[in-house]
C-alpha cells in the first residue's frame, strides 16, 4: 500500500491510533493534535515523486485524518486539492460522502446548532438522542464541555455509573483547580 511506502515506521498509524484513543477519553485537544500529526505526514508523503493517483489518495487519507481530529476547515482545504479522478473507482462513494460531512461541518453555524440540538434534546426527554449527537460531533465542545454534557446526559437517562466517569471528567478537564 501507498502509505507503507511513504511512511514506512508506520508513525501516521500510530498517531491516528493515539487520537482515536484520546477521543475515546473524552480529550478533544489530545484527539485533534494526534489526528493533525497522522495527517500531516501523509500530506507530506504526497508531496513525493509519485503517480498522481498515489497523490491524491495520500491527500484525501491526509484530509480524513484531519476530519477525524475535528479540524474540518483543514480537511476541506486540501480536499479541493483532490482530483476525484484519480481516486480509485470503489472509493468515489465514500469520497462523495466525505464531502457532503465537510460540507456540514464547514457550514456557518455549524457548531452552534449542534449545541442547539443537543439542547433541544435534553428538554424535550430524548437524551439518548442527545447522547448520539454528542458521540457525533465532539468537537463542538471543549474537554470539559464535552464530559459536563456527557454527564448531564447520563443522569438524566439513569445512566449513573456512566455519569459518574464523566463527571469525574468534567473535573480532571476543567480549570477549576488552576
Amino acid at each position: 500500500m501507498i502509505v507503507s511506502r511513504v511512511d514506512p515506521d508506520s508513525k501516521s498509524s500510530l498517531a491516528g491510533m493515539e487520537g482515536s484513543h484520546a477521543l475515546m477519553l473524552g480529550d478533544t485537544l489530545l484527539a485533534r493534535q494526534k489526528y493533525g500529526e497522522a495527517g500531516d505526514i501523509l500530506l507530506r508523503g504526497s508531496k513525493l515523486d509519485l503517480p498522481a493517483a498515489d497523490k491524491h489518495l495520500l491527500r484525501f487519507l491526509a484530509a480524513s485524518q484531519y476530519y477525524h481530529g475535528g479540524d474540518y476547515h483543514r480537511a476541506a482545504k486540501i480536499t479541493k486539492s483532490v482530483n476525484r479522478g484519480h481516486l480509485p473507482p470503489s472509493d468515489y462513494p465514500c469520497f462523495d460522502q466525505f464531502l457532503k460531512d465537510i460540507a456540514i461541518r464547514t457550514a456557518e453555524g455549524y457548531a452552534k446548532g449542534i449545541r442547539l440540538a443537543v439542547y433541544e434534546c435534553r428538554q424535550s426527554g430524548k437524551f439518548e438522542e442527545g447522547l448520539r449527537i454528542v458521540q457525533a460531533h465532539p468537537y463542538v465542545y471543549d474537554p470539559a464541555g464535552l464530559a459536563h454534557t456527557r454527564a448531564d446526559l447520563c443522569i438524566r437517562s439513569g445512566k449513573i455509573k456512566a455519569a459518574v466517569l464523566f463527571s469525574a471528567d468534567a473535573n480532571r478537564y476543567s480549570n477549576f483547580h488552576a
